[in-house]
């Protein structure tokens, strides 16, 4: 199955926030997409290639990017059951059965880390851990 649309969100230390950026309370600030983000790499906390980011202008509304633009790992999961009956009269039958969920054990991450930090709102991102 594939994975979830998800968007990277932003932190920054010196204490830029929403009302910093946009000017407003609940108008949230989205960062700029400049590339193609994603690293290919298998570790959840190094999927996204933080350069290909840039913290948004101030005065924005948070229109630099879409939302939900990314989708996240999909889910490798195996069930398997094994069944067999035995007629042991006409009306009578007997069933086996055994079932196995995640069969071959597959590591399911529900999510990645997706938060970008930034030292104040001029600085460059960078991946969080």
């Amino acid at each position: 199955m594939s994975g979830s649309p998800y968007g990277a969100g932003f932190n920054v230390s010196s204490g830029g926030g929403n009302q910093n950026i946009t000017g407003s309370y609940t108008e949230g600030a989205r960062l700029k997409l400049l590339c193609n983000p994603m690293t290919g790499n298998s570790n959840p906390y190094s999927r996204l290639n933080a350069s290909c980011f840039a913290l948004p202008s101030v005065g924005s509304i948070g229109l630099e990017s879409g939302v939900n633009y990314l989708t996240g790992p999909g889910i490798n999961n195996w069930d398997l059951s094994l069944l067999k009956e035995f007629a042991v009269k006409a009306r009578v039958h007997f069933q086996f059965r055994v079932d196995a969920f995640n069969v071959w054990n597959y590591t399911q991450f529900s999510g990645i880390n997706a938060t970008l930090n930034a030292p104040d709102l001029t600085g460059a991102c960078t991946n969080s851990h």
